[in-house]
């Protein structure tokens, strides 16, 4: 980008003295920069992960309902209502 904060402190006119600093504020804007996105790609992968177990945990559930049903003659969606959960709900 031609207009990055980066490229414009490396391209400053300053003396011996301030182009260190200035590469030093770079430097440190591009490694923030890089932890970023490295911090968003394992965010990503929580939320992947948290989604697979969020199914994993709804599919349960909708297994015990159909148990209470089919085996224990209980009234299967008050119970899972009581417990606040979903099971009966269509999938998306």
């Amino acid at each position: 980008m031609s207009d990055d904060i980066v490229t414009r402190l490396r391209k400053q006119e300053v003396g011996k003295y301030n182009a260190l600093l200035w590469d030093e504020a770079a430097d440190e804007i591009e490694r923030l920069r890089a932890e970023l996105v490295r911090k968003a790609d394992e965010l990503a992968a929580t939320i992947r992960e948290l989604r697979k177990v969020e199914a994993e945990r709804d599919e349960a559930r909708r297994e015990i309902c159909e148990m209470l049903e089919r085996d224990a003659g209980f009234a299967a969606q008050r119970q899972a209502n009581s417990r606040g959960w979903d099971c009966f709900k269509e999938e998306k």
